[in-house]
């Protein structure tokens, strides 16, 4: 996992229902510990689409709204899923999204102190409060 620049370490829980044979709600709730010892908490809901529904291999998209350390996260990605049964799937995929509060500068006239961390007001822009990520994530899923 990478967030503006700071990498860490991702773990987490998740949960898929198959809506049908090729689209499927996750529920997802994860821990991830940065480099620079901050921790964060999210939890997640997303759409997964199967590309391939009746093959081994099957490539999907994906898109993902919720909740990180307060902030709303919006995430989209692409993944392969290996099937190696119809009730074990080992799934690979790459996610990037935005986190942050894209109206907290809107709020709190006339500058806002930036998420960097610099403490300098400026003013407000359309993108303050947003921080970019990228993510990958391995997932043996259990399907019941």
């Amino acid at each position: 996992m990478e967030v503006d620049g700071a990498e860490g370490d991702d773990v987490g829980l998740l949960a898929r229902y198959r809506l049908t044979r090729s689209l499927s709600l996750e529920g997802e709730i994860g821990k991830a510990q940065l480099k620079d010892e901050s921790e964060t908490r999210r939890v997640g809901a997303g759409l997964i689409w199967d590309l391939a529904p009746r093959s081994i291999w099957s490539p999907y998209l994906l898109g993902a709204l919720g909740s990180w350390d307060g902030n709303r996260y919006a995430e989209g990605g692409v993944g392969l899923a290996y099937r190696m049964t119809d009730s074990l799937h080992l799934a690979v995929d790459l996610r990037g999204g935005m986190r942050g509060d894209p109206n907290r500068c809107e709020r709190e006239e006339p500058t806002c102190i930036p998420p960097d961390g610099t403490q300098e007001p400026h003013e407000t822009s359309s993108d303050d409060g947003l921080e970019r990520y990228t993510r990958g994530r391995f997932s043996a899923i259990l399907f019941f």
